[in-house]
């Protein structure tokens, strides 16, 4: 990806000499930027994606080329510094919105919201599992629906900006987790405080096909694939118990189809 190209070129392990490169960096450099400013927080939605979406909004035209050249000094212009104004005075006007994991408590509810495949997450491993240079991974599988693993390896990832704003409206949330690279074990952890961990009924995990086809076919142990892949859990937040039937109907009625996975509980055991 661009961004991880630029941190092969920040820490000068690649030259920076094209448009490309130097894009790479500005990304790199955005993301790690959004990154510190949240540190120790989980917010109402995922940075990252956030200002991916916002590239769309603005017009992909304007920032790249059909080659995928970039225009530095228009991402400059209309992104780079229109964000950083945008989230110094985000984080200084709505510090009352920012949700850190001293929220969480004892007896909350962990809700689920299905992930739409690999995320973009842990493909290292995915392309030594399936040989992906030399391997054939067009092949429809019936596992998938009929779809190839190499189509299924490219599913969008899922954005949770919309529903879970709205959810937010309606329901107190007291912690939220991006399952990122990680997967569970590392991902988890950071919504929950010192003293609470997660019970995680792994029965309850809805794992998608693509997840098991990984584990049988790369032999990867179970808890690797935990603590790797997102499992079909993109997301997970935690509400109080009394609110959870209303938080799972509001995602619905947003077009997620959330679920109970697990429950907040004291013990230093994070998960």
């Amino acid at each position: 990806t661009l961004q991880n190209m630029g941190g092969l070129i920040k820490h000068g392990l690649l030259p920076e000499k094209t448009e490309e490169q130097i894009m790479a960096r500005r990304i790199y450099e955005f993301n790690r930027y959004l990154k510190a400013i949240c540190k120790g927080t989980t917010t109402h939605y995922n940075l990252d994606e956030r200002a991916i979406n916002f590239l769309v909004e603005i017009g992909h035209d304007d920032l790249m080329t059909e080659n995928f050249k970039l225009d530095v000094k228009q991402w400059d212009k209309k992104v780079y510094q229109p964000w950083m104004d945008i989230f110094r005075n985000w984080i200084a006007e709505d510090k009352d919105k920012i949700l850190d994991n001293n929220k969480v408590a004892e007896g909350d509810v962990i809700i689920a919201l299905p992930s739409s495949g690999v995320h973009s997450n842990g493909f290292s491993l995915v392309r030594k599992v399936f040989d992906v240079e030399n391997a054939d991974i067009k092949t429809p599988v019936a596992e998938l629906g009929g779809k190839s693993v190499g189509e299924t390896l490219l599913t969008p990832t899922r954005i949770y900006v919309k529903p879970v704003l709205a959810l937010m409206e309606k329901v107190n949330v007291r912690g939220i987790s991006h399952i990122t690279g990680g997967g569970f074990y590392e991902n988890i952890p950071r919504s929950i405080p010192d003293g609470l961990g997660a019970k995680i009924d792994k029965a309850s995990v809805r794992v998608l096909p693509i997840f098991d086809i990984i584990a049988k076919t790369g032999n990867i142990p179970e808890r690797d694939m935990y603590n790797t892949y997102n499992m079909g859990v993109g997301m997970v937040m935690a509400v109080s118990a009394d609110t959870a039937p209303a938080a799972m109907q509001a995602l619905q009625d947003n077009g997620v189809e959330a679920y109970e996975i697990g429950v907040i509980r004291k013990g230093e055991e994070k998960i």
